[in-house]
This record gives C-alpha cells, structure tokens and sequence, in this order.
C-alpha cells in the first residue's frame, strides 16, 4: 500500500508543468526558511507534508479559479475589488502591495500561507515533544517571534480573545508578506535580537505598530 501511495506520488509529480515544479520547489525552500531545524516528524515525512500541501493547494487552484493555476494576473482583478480591498487598505496595506502578491503565480500566493501554517504546526509538535509543552504555551511561543499570517477578523473572534491578546496581536494579511520580508532582510545582527526580544504578546504587534509609523 505504502510503495503503492509512493508510485501515484511520483506519477502526479511528473505530470507538472515546469511553473508548477517551480512552485513546488518554492514552497519547499520556503518551509525550510521557516522551519531550519529537524523536527519531531524528520526529514522524510516533512517532505510528504510540504508534497501533499502542494497537491491540495492545486486541487483547491483548480476547484474555485479554473485550470491555469500558475495564472499571474489575479492580482489585477483583486485590485479593483472595493469590498476586497476595504479592509485591506484599513489595515495599511496599498493596492500594489496586493496586486503584488496576487500577481505571483496564483498556485503560489495560496500555497505560502498554508506552508506558514504547517511551519506552525511543526515548531508546535516539536515543542511538544521536545520540551513537554502545551497546545497554548507552544502557540504563545510560536507569536512571540514568528510572523503569523491570516484573516485578522477571524483571528480575534476564534484565537486572540480566548487566549488573551490584543487585536494588535491578531494575524496579519498574506498580502504584507513582501513587505515584511524585506523589512527582515533590512535588519543588521546586532539590531535583529532588540526587534525580536520585545514585551508585547506577539511579534505582530511590533510590526503593525512599525507599520502605522511607516517603518515597514
């Protein structure tokens, strides 16, 4: 059964186009990013993680956006969504941070929240079998120096306020993802560990306040 799973694995890695492969090998490097260090699940398993989430992703691409997964236009059709971009620019963003992001290949700009997601999922389990901890102080740890992306309104009203945090602390949206990143790029070795060592409850918080002061 298990070499049979390996075999239809194999079989849809070799029915990708040279984007998707291009996309697969992104969100690779991009779990690795997030997550550097062997977890509790090991090198094996983490590969059929980051494999199956592609696959997923894509069936999802081809449900609710048609066959053209690694479309680069969406972003130009987002872009001129007012209900769409009413909270979005509320919370800072600009219309090309969002046609930005959404004009990458459109199988890729779904695909780096949820690699976010499992690098959360990762850094919680090998916590909890590491070191023992909890559900609840493993994601206070993961937000106390980690970027958490998401809808922020659902993150308030099913996360935040049951576990005690400000809204300043919820997730903020994919389409800051660039900025962010280059913002992180920007940060010397000796300023790096202050930016993170902070006292608020989330890593999010300090960056929506250096957002709201144009810092990022």
């Amino acid at each position: 059964m298990r070499q049979e799973a390996m075999n239809v694995r194999k079989s849809a890695l070799a029915s990708l186009s040279s984007k998707e492969v291009q996309c697969l090998e992104q969100a690779r490097a991009l779990l690795y990013t997030l997550s550097p260090a062997e977890d509790a699940l090991g090198r094996r398993t983490r590969e059929k993680h980051i494999t199956d989430l592609f696959f997923q992703t894509r069936a999802i691409v081809e449900v609710r956006y048609g066959d053209e997964v690694c479309r680069t236009n969406y972003g130009d059709e987002l872009s001129a969504d007012a209900k769409f971009l009413k909270s979005r620019l509320a919370d800072g963003l600009s219309i090309e941070d969002i046609r930005s992001y959404w004009n990458q290949p459109l199988l890729m700009a779904l695909l780096i929240p949820e690699i976010h997601l499992l690098a959360k999922t990762l850094y919680k389990e090998s916590l909890s079998k590491d070191q023992k901890i909890g559900t609840i102080d493993a994601e206070r740890m993961f937000r106390k120096s980690n970027v958490f992306y998401g809808n922020p309104v659902q993150d308030v009203k099913q996360t935040l306020k049951i576990r005690g945090y400000a809204e300043n602390d919820a997730a903020l949206f994919i389409e800051f993802y660039t900025r962010i990143n280059q913002w992180q790029l920007t940060l010397d070795p000796l300023s790096k560990p202050k930016v993170f060592s902070h006292s608020e409850a989330s890593l999010n918080a300090v960056i929506r306040n250096l957002i709201a002061a144009g810092q990022i």
